[in-house]
């Protein structure tokens, strides 16, 4: 279950870098939209994309230590 939790964590975190990446070029190109989106919400998705992926990776080192 933990190798599982830990593959989807680290599929999310590239996910969320992705995300925070793309919004970034875009902006430096000097667009304010993405795929019909504000650059903003694209960012603040991938930032939460990033969290939730540090979440996994805590509770596979929490499940690791018991």
């Amino acid at each position: 279950m933990d190798k599982l939790i830990d593959i989807l964590g680290t599929l999310i975190a590239l996910l969320g870098i992705t995300a925070c990446l793309a919004s970034a070029v875009t902006w430096l190109m000097g667009e304010h939209y993405l795929f019909r989106l504000e650059l903003i919400v694209i960012l603040t998705g991938g930032i939460g994309l990033l969290v939730t992926a540090i979440l996994f990776k805590v509770q596979v080192l929490v499940m690791r230590s018991f």
